[in-house]
Formats: structure tokens, C-alpha cells, sequence
């Protein structure tokens, strides 16, 4: 007889328990894992290669033919197989802009912001003496961003907590700016030109000359960079907190002035 011994690992630390102990040769004989990780299970070493198995015994009752691209789970060198589905599922891809409106989000701060769509192909293995035959196309892998303009800063981490439910996968990018930086230019407009008067004051004044009326004066600002935010991270502590904890820091607003005077001796 076998026996089972079931345990039981927490969701958000399974992943990388599991390749720790198989990077060490110390993972379970048998797991029941999430589909997605076994590209990085089998990378790491915890999974079994199944190309020499599949050589011998054949995959399904029509070889590859049974199988799309997406099904099999590759390698890197998007050539060994780890994984090999026993079911498959259609899968849909939308999103709900009313979840994003119940969380305060109007209409306007909703942008579609990227929408590709790429053929996935499969290579057939030719068998003995067969030619190669040319790639088909599967499916498709079909991306959709959408941009979300969040004005109360406090609804960060709950929209972030919305968006992993709805089953986004991946995110970040987050930027943050001020709604109207009129002001806070202004302010350092102001102080550029008086910085610049005062150097321009303090050099004339070593030379033993006056500053005379001003002949031009040129500007530029620069707004704040985004700030990404580690989309892993982002995702990961979404599952495990009841709302991403954001933190806004502050903005700085950088201005330059370019000021010629005539110079009176």
C-alpha cells in the first residue's frame, strides 16, 4: 500500500516553498498546483521535463494535433514541456468599468490605453523521414490595458484590491501628480527669477559692475516623473491585504530660467 501524507501550504507562500524544495531535491512526490506556475517550477528544477516521455509514449490519441500552443506549458527555450493539460477551458477577457465607478472612478478617468493582439503559434514535430511543416496559428493572446485616473489618493489600495478581483493579472505604472500644478509652477517661476537676479547681483558685484535692463528671459519646467510600482509586488500584496497600502510621497516641480541683462559698467 502507499501512503498519502497531505499538507497543506498557505496560497501566497506555496509558490516559493515549492521551488526551494525542489531547487533542493526535497519538493512532494505529488501537488496539486496552479497552472501558472509550472513554467517556474519546471525552470527552477522542482518539475520534471516530459519531451523524453512524450517521444515514448506518444500525447493524446492525435499527438500534437490534440493540443494547442497555449495548452503546453514550455520552457524558456519554448521547447521542453513540463506541463500537459488533462482538460481545457475557454477563457474571456473584459472588464467591468462599473466595479471601477462603484469605487468612486468617474466615467472620464477610464482610458483604454493598450489593445494588441498576437497569434500564438505551434510547431509541429515532424517524425522520422517526415518533413517539417509550417507553423500554424492556434489562437491568440489578446492584451487590453485600461488607464484609471484616481483623485482621492485614499482609494488607491481599494481600487488596486477591485482590480485583482476582477482577475487582472498584471499592473503598475502608478504615477502620481497633482490635479492642477498651476500653483505650485507658479511658486517656482518665482523663485527660479529670483534665484537668477540674485546670482547675476552677486557676480556683477565682484566685477564692479551694475545689472541694466533686461534683454530676454526664456523658461522651462519639468513635471514628475512616474514612479512604477513592481507590478509582482503590487499583485501579490493585493491577494494577501484587504487594500494595497499606497503611499504618495510628494511631487517636486523643477524650473529653469534663462534671464539676459545689458551690463552697465
Amino acid at each position: 500500500g502507499i501512503t498519502v501524507t497531505m499538507e497543506r501550504v498557505a496560497f501566497k507562500d506555496a509558490r516559493d516553498q515549492l521551488i526551494r524544495e525542489g531547487a533542493a531535491g526535497a519538493g512532494p512526490d505529488v501537488a496539486h498546483l496552479a497552472f501558472v506556475w509550472i513554467k517556474d517550477l519546471g525552470t527552477a528544477g522542482a518539475c520534471m521535463p516530459l519531451n523524453e516521455l512524450i517521444e515514448e509514449h506518444g500525447i493524446g490519441e492525435n499527438g500534437f494535433q490534440d493540443f494547442i500552443a497555449t495548452d503546453l506549458v514550455l520552457g524558456d527555450d519554448e521547447e521542453t514541456i513540463y506541463g500537459v493539460p488533462f482538460a481545457t477551458d475557454t477563457w474571456g477577457m473584459i472588464y467591468n468599468t462599473e466595479i471601477m465607478k462603484e469605487a468612486g472612478i468617474e466615467a472620464r478617468d477610464l482610458q483604454t490605453s493598450n489593445f494588441t493582439i498576437h497569434p500564438k503559434y505551434v510547431h509541429d514535430r515532424p517524425k522520422n523521414g517526415e518533413e517539417q511543416k509550417p507553423p500554424r496559428i492556434v489562437g491568440y493572446q489578446v492584451t487590453n490595458n485600461l488607464t484609471v485616473r484616481i483623485r482621492d489618493l485614499e482609494k488607491t489600495g481599494e481600487v488596486l484590491d477591485r482590480a485583482v478581483t476582477l482577475g487582472v493579472n498584471t499592473g503598475g505604472s502608478i504615477r502620481f501628480g497633482n490635479d492642477d500644478p498651476k500653483a505650485e509652477i507658479a511658486k517656482a517661476r518665482a523663485a527660479a527669477m529670483k534665484d537668477a537676479l540674485a546670482r547675476a547681483e552677486t557676480l556683477l558685484e565682484a566685477a564692479g559692475a551694475r545689472l541694466g535692463p533686461i534683454l530676454s528671459i526664456s523658461e522651462s519646467y519639468n513635471m514628475p516623473r512616474p514612479a512604477p510600482m513592481a507590478r509582482g509586488k503590487m499583485m501579490a500584496e493585493a491577494v494577501m491585504a484587504d487594500a494595497v497600502p499606497i503611499e504618495g510621497g510628494e511631487n517636486t516641480y523643477s524650473v529653469t530660467v534663462s534671464v539676459t541683462w545689458e551690463i552697465r559698467q
